[in-house]
């Protein structure tokens, strides 16, 4: 819809939401903490905008949360531990953006995950063994990040992999 300008934090208010999508807008500044206060959602989405700041802690508040897509924004920062307690989450969408910093081993607890793409950011360090956890897990993207060490061989774990992209 061409929306312009940033969220206001009064969307915090609207409790009964089950779904937001604000996608391919231009919408900036940062997302509002108050959206933590949204615990009946169970889609946000918020890809291709021009989004910056961090991702909220007070999210880990979504705990029915099934698809969060933050893909195509400016975000920076590390992807915070407490993305691990959406553990109902089933896609993680946060690639193309800016973040940094390692892949939080806490990721191991999002154990109803299908898809994870990271890629296209700035993270390092190794893959947390702790992906080997994820065996619904069928599309892991990781590529385009300085990421460094081997593969875990708990990867041999993801039996249910069709999509594994680490270039």
């Amino acid at each position: 819809m061409d929306l312009q300008g940033v969220i206001s934090p009064a969307l915090g208010n609207l409790t009964a939401l089950v779904e937001l999508y604000l996608s391919f807008n231009q919408l900036h500044g940062s997302i509002p903490d108050e959206l933590g206060k949204l615990t009946g959602l169970k889609f946000l989405l918020f890809p291709q905008n021009y989004f910056t700041g961090t991702i909220p802690p007070s999210l880990k508040n979504l705990s029915i949360l099934m698809h969060l897509d933050l893909s195509e924004n400016n975000l920076h920062g590390p992807i915070p531990p407490e993305i691990g307690m959406l553990i109902q989450i089933r896609c993680l969408y946060l690639y193309d953006n800016q973040f940094s910093g390692n892949i939080p081993s806490s990721i191991g607890n999002l154990s109803q995950l299908v898809v994870l793409q990271l890629l296209r950011n700035g993270l390092t360090g190794p893959i947390p063994p702790e992906i080997g956890t994820l065996t619904q897990l069928q599309e892991l993207k990781l590529f385009q990040n300085p990421l460094s060490g081997s593969i875990p061989s708990e990867i041999g774990n993801l039996t249910q992999l069709q999509q594994l992209n680490l270039n």
